[in-house]
């Protein structure tokens, strides 16, 4: 059944031969298409995205207001049945100050994370939900006014607003007088799109962590659209909201997700989630507390190991101080007892690092599609 009747699906764009897309674009491999209708009416690119979807495509998003893009993965691709990741080129920030590469990262390793009161610090890394330097994987990019750009897995959560929902705070901000509306001062009645986004602009210049961040939400990196808000670290560091100005599709080689005790982490300079497939952050987390459980176990044991050789060794000194070999003994004894301490915390500390999907995140992910609707699930 035709719904628009004299109307054409258009293609803007198919196979790229002009070299005008990012390296890794999918333009190239002729799995990625950008489509509009005939007539260009913004209010049929809904439906024209829905139908995309159901005509088998794996990937439809905004890319623009211009088009909507589709694409297919690749059949070596397994994103479809893994959680989300980044790629190994992808960056955090270490509690040393240093920048660290995720194919650097170990387990242990403290970088920098977003807390639940959106403040910035630094978490221990768990373990890797995901670890595979050879697989080649789709992933979707995203570039912010502020010129950062992230790249994940079209699964995986990462921290936005859209800029529908920031429009009732630009109208309260309006009749506060804490906006200036061109269109108002000129008479007219009804803003248009671009005046809509100049006082989104000059709203957010100014906003803070603490009025932005409770509007923050946890979304598949497949739903952000250009225009939505992200939040950028920056050059100085802050936490700020950011507008998305590009969204594109590419693939690289290598996956890693690691897991840190807040279940957030800033990958080069924005700030996402550690989860993915569930499209909801507090019940991601909340499924695993048994990790963070079992973290604060091994650390309170390795408190107590600590704990009781320097106790087995002020024992050991005392004892040895009555005899006359004490001054010669006591030295020996505290670098053997020392030693023994710190080889047993630090081999504990550092488990060896598994390839693939931790088993746990693989049995949670096939709970998950039994358990939660399926609109929480990503498909």
């Amino acid at each position: 059944m035709n719904q628009w009747p004299g109307v054409k699906l258009r293609v803007t764009e198919g196979w790229d031969e002009e070299g005008l897309h990012a390296a890794n674009s999918l333009h190239y491999e002729g799995r990625g298409v950008d489509i509009t209708t005939s007539d260009r009416d913004r209010s049929k690119y809904g439906m024209l995205a829905r139908l995309a979807v159901e005509a088998g495509f794996d990937w439809v998003y905004y890319e623009s207001r211009a088009h909507i893009h589709a694409s297919v993965k690749s059949e070596s691709s397994q994103a479809a049945r893994h959680g989300g990741c980044f790629p190994p080129e992808s960056t955090v920030l270490s509690e040393s100050g240093s920048v660290k590469k995720l194919s650097e990262l170990s387990v242990g390793d403290r970088i920098q994370s977003m807390d639940s009161q959106g403040r910035l610090v630094f978490s221990p890394v768990l373990l890797f939900l995901d670890r595979d330097l050879t697989e080649e994987r789709d992933f979707v990019q995203l570039q912010s006014a502020d010129g950062a750009s992230v790249t994940m897995t079209a699964s995986h959560l990462i921290y936005t607003v859209a800029s529908q929902d920031l429009l009732e705070d630009v109208d309260v901000d309006l009749m506060n007088g804490q906006l200036q509306s061109n269109s108002l001062q000129s008479g007219e009645n009804n803003s248009s799109a671009e005046e809509e986004d100049r006082l989104l602009d000059q709203m957010m210049a100014n906003a803070t962590m603490e009025r932005f961040g409770t509007r923050l939400k946890a979304t598949f990196a497949s739903k952000v659209q250009i225009g939505d808000w992200i939040v950028s670290t920056g050059p100085d560091g802050l936490p700020k909201p950011q507008r998305v100005i590009g969204v594109s599709a590419v693939t690289q080689r290598g996956v890693l997700a690691p897991l840190t005790e807040e279940g957030t982490l800033v990958v080069d300079q924005v700030v996402v989630s550690c989860y993915a497939v569930i499209d909801d952050q507090a019940i991601a987390h909340w499924a695993f507390a048994p990790v963070r459980l079992l973290n604060n176990v091994h650390k309170s044991l390795v408190h107590f190991w600590r704990a009781l050789s320097w106790w087995n060794h002020d024992r050991t000194t005392s004892e040895s101080s009555s005899s006359s070999s004490s001054s010669s003994s006591s030295i020996p004894v505290r670098i053997s007892v020392e030693a023994r301490s710190t080889t047993a915390s630090e081999s504990a500390s550092k488990p060896p690092t598994l390839v693939g999907i931790h088993w746990y995140a693989k049995m949670l992910y096939r709970i998950a599609r039994f358990v939660l609707p399926s609109h929480l699930v990503f498909n």
